[in-house]
C-alpha cells in the first residue's frame, strides 16, 4: 500500500522518539539529555519494579508495590507528577517516621521536612536530581520579638519582657542583644567578638536558652542555664554608632532598640542519610531554627559538564542547636579557573558548605574538593552569633581562601583532625576564642601566590592564619604544616580597625616542614606602637624546605619590629638562614 509523505514522517518520528535518550530537566530548568535510567519517568524500570511506569503514574502501571517495605517511596507513585517524586516523599513524610528511597534516579522538587522525619537511601546508588534551587528545606520558625522589659544582670538565667511571648516550661527561647559584638567601645577588649568594617556589616550577641520557668504571666523567663554572653539590656539608645560605610549602604547605621526575646518552634530530630545529590546548581540542603538534626553521608556533585556559578553554596544552615553535617561529600566535577576567583570580590564566589549564627554545631568527617571556603562557620549581617561550633576531621582541597573558615562573631570554635591540600590557606580562624589542634595542612602552591588575602609580603600562603584582630584567646597546638610561605600566620586585616591590639595567642608542640617561615606577624601601617598582645611559642619543631628547593627556609619566626611580651622557649630550628627576627 502506498503511504503518503505525511504518514512516512509521522512513522519516523515515532522510531525516533523510541530510540532516542530520554531528556529531563536540569535545575535551572534548562533540558539535558540523559540515558541513566530514572524512577518514575517514561520508559524505564525503578528499583523493584517488575514493569516500566509511565510518566510516574500508578494508574499507568502495572507495578506490584505489595511486597515493598511501609516506607518506601515507590508506594506513593500515584503522587509522582510528570517525574517530579516531590510530592511523593512529602506524601511519605506525611504517612510515616522515616522514608526509605532505593537506589535509582529521581527528579524531586523542593521538599521541606517536618520534625521527627528521615529520609535515607542506598547510598552513592540513589541519586536525586535537583528541579529547583533547594532541593530539602529543614526550617522551623521563631515568632515575634518581645523587648526586655530591664536590662538583664550579665550572666544571669532571668529575663523580664514587656509581654509573654507564650513560652512554656520546656521551650526554646532566642535572646539576641542590642549591641553590636563588632564595636571595640563598646565591647571592651573581653567581649569585642570581631571588627567593624567599612562594609557596615553589623552582628549581634544572641543566644538559645531553655526556659525552665515561666511566671509574671508570661512576662518572667528563667531559663536552664545563665548566659554565655554579657550586655542584653532594655534600651539600645546608649550603644555606639558602627562605623560609616565607604560606600552608600541603604540600611547605614543597622542599630536595634533593645535586646529581645522570641519563642522558636524548631525544626528537630531531623536526619537526611545515605544518598546522593546530582546535577546540583543551588543548595541540596537549606536549614533554619533547628535542633537535634543531622545530615549524614550525603554526597551533592555539581553539574557534570558545566561550571558551576559563582555564588554556589550546596549546604546552608543557620540558627542550629546541637546539628552537625557529618560524613558528607561536596564534589565540583568542572573547576573553575582559581585565578578567576582571586579578587576581594570574589571572597563568597564558592562558601560549599556553610554553618551560620549557630550555636554548638558544626562539620564532621566531611570532603570538598574545590571552594573558595569549603567549610564555613560565621555571623550574617543584622543577626546573631555562633557559639561552641566546630569542623573537625574534614577534608578539603582546592580551597581558594580557605579549607576550614571560622568568620568575626563566632566565639568558643574548635577546628581538629582536618586535613586541607593545594589551597591558598588552610584553616582560618576571625573569631575569637578558636582551640585548633592535631590538623594535617600541605598547601603546596607556590610560595610566589600572591591575591588578596595571600599577599607575598604580609605572609602569603598560610598554613594556619589567625586574621582581622580578634582571633585571640586562641590555642594553635599539636598541628602538622607543610610546603606553606608561612606555617602560622598572624595577620591583620587591610582596615585600620582590624589589628591586633589585645589579647593571647599560643603556638605550641607543632610540627613545620618545608616552609619558608614557621611563625610570622604581619601588621597593618595603622598599627603601631606597643600592643596588649600576648604571643607565646614553644615546644615547635620548625623545619625549613632544604637550600635550593621552592620552600627553601628563610627566617623560622618573623616578628614586627614593635611586638613586645611575647615568649618564645624550647623551639628547635632547622634549614633556616635565621631564627628570629628582629634578634632577640
Amino acid at each position: 500500500m502506498k503511504m503518503s509523505r505525511h504518514t512516512v514522517v509521522l512513522a519516523a518520528l515515532i522510531i525516533f522518539a523510541m530510540i532516542s535518550p530520554f531528556v529531563f530537566l536540569a535545575c535551572d530548568g534548562s533540558p539535558s539529555s540523559s540515558t541513566e535510567t530514572t524512577a518514575g519517568d517514561p520508559g524505564t524500570t525503578a528499583p523493584g519494579d517488575t514493569t516500566s511506569g509511565v510518566a510516574g503514574s500508578a494508574a499507568e502501571t502495572t507495578e506490584d508495590i505489595s511486597s515493598l517495605a511501609d516506607n518506601d517511596i515507590r508506594r506513593f507513585r500515584d503522587k509522582v507528577k510528570a517525574g517530579d517524586w516531590g510530592m511523593a516523599l512529602t506524601a511519605a513524610l506525611e504517612a510515616g517516621d522515616s522514608v526509605y528511597i532505593p537506589a535509582g534516579t529521581y527528579r524531586m522538587s523542593s521538599v521541606k521536612i517536618p520534625s521527627g522525619k528521615t529520609v535515607y537511601g542506598d547510598g552513592d546508588g540513589t541519586k536525586i536530581f535537583p528541579l529547583g534551587s533547594i532541593l530539602f528545606d529543614i526550617s522551623g520558625s521563631a515568632g515575634e520579638e518581645i523587648k526586655l522589659a530591664e536590662d538583664m544582670p550579665d550572666f544571669s538565667d532571668t529575663v523580664k519582657l514587656t509581654k509573654s511571648s507564650g513560652a512554656k516550661e520546656g521551650d526554646l527561647i532566642y535572646l539576641m542583644s542590642q549591641r553590636n559584638c563588632t564595636i571595640l567601645e563598646d565591647c571592651t577588649y573581653d567581649w569585642v567578638l570581631g571588627r567593624s568594617y567599612k562594609s557596615g556589616v553589623a552582628c549581634f550577641f544572641a543566644e538559645f536558652l531553655t526556659v525552665a520557668e515561666v511566671s509574671d504571666g508570661g512576662r518572667t523567663l528563667r531559663a536552664s542555664g545563665a548566659t554565655v554572653f554579657p550586655f542584653y539590656r532594655a534600651d539600645g539608645s546608649h550603644e555606639s554608632v558602627p562605623r560609616k560605610p565607604a560606600g552608600t549602604v541603604s540600611d547605614y547605621p543597622y542599630m536595634r532598640d533593645g535586646a529581645t526575646v522570641r519563642l522558636v518552634r524548631p525544626v528537630h530530630d531531623v536526619t537526611v542519610r545515605d544518598l546522593t545529590v546530582i546535577e546540583c546548581t543551588g543548595s541540596a540542603v537549606v536549614g533554619s531554627w533547628m535542633r537535634d538534626c543531622v545530615i549524614e553521608r550525603v554526597t551533592v556533585r555539581t553539574e557534570e559538564k558545566k561550571v558551576p556559578k559563582a555564588g554556589l553554596c550546596l549546604l546552608r544552615i543557620s540558627e542550629a542547636l546541637d546539628c552537625e553535617v557529618r560524613g558528607c561529600s561536596f564534589l565540583v566535577p568542572q573547576k573553575p579557573a582559581a585565578s578567576l576567583h582571586q579578587k576581594s570580590e570574589n571572597y563568597g564566589d564558592y562558601n560549599i558548605a556553610r554553618i551560620t549564627r549557630s550555636y554548638r554545631s558544626g562539620f564532621d568527617g566531611c570532603y570538598s574538593d574545590f571552594s573558595t571556603h569549603a567549610f564555613l562557620i560565621g555571623k550574617a549581617h543584622k543577626n546573631g552569633t555562633s557559639y561552641g561550633c566546630y569542623g573537625g576531621n574534614c577534608t578539603a582541597e582546592n580551597a581558594i581562601w580557605g579549607g576550614v573558615y571560622v568568620s568575626g562573631g563566632c566565639y568558643n570554635t574548635e577546628i581538629t583532625g582536618n586535613t586541607v591540600k593545594n589551597s591558598g590557606r588552610g584553616l582560618v580562624a576571625a573569631g575569637r576564642k578558636n582551640y585548633i589542634a592535631d590538623n594535617d595542612i600541605t598547601l603546596s602552591l607556590s610560595p610566589l601566590t600572591d591575591y588578596y588575602y595571600v599577599r607575598r609580603e604580609q605572609g602569603g600562603t598560610a598554613g594556619i592564619a589567625l586574621i582581622e584582630g580578634c582571633a585571640v584567646d586562641t590555642v594553635v597546638e599539636n598541628n602538622r604544616v607543610s610546603e606553606a610561605a608561612t606555617a602560622i600566620l598572624i595577620r591583620d586585616g587591610y582596615e585600620e580597625t582590624n589589628i591586633f591590639e589585645y589579647g593571647d595567642i599560643t603556638v605550641r608542640n607543632n610540627t613545620v616542614t618545608d616552609c619558608v617561615r614557621g611563625v610570622m606577624i604581619y601588621r597593618h601601617e595603622a598599627n603601631v606602637g606597643e600592643k596588649r598582645l600576648r604571643l607565646t611559642v614553644t615546644g615547635n619543631s620548625f623545619s625549613g624546605g632544604a637550600s635550593g628547593t621552592r620552600f627553601a627556609g628563610k627566617t623560622a619566626i618573623v616578628l614586627d619590629p614593635e611586638t613586645t611580651g611575647e615568649v618564645i622557649k624550647d623551639n628547635t630550628f632547622s634549614n633556616f638562614t635565621s631564627e628570629i627576627y628582629p634578634a632577640r
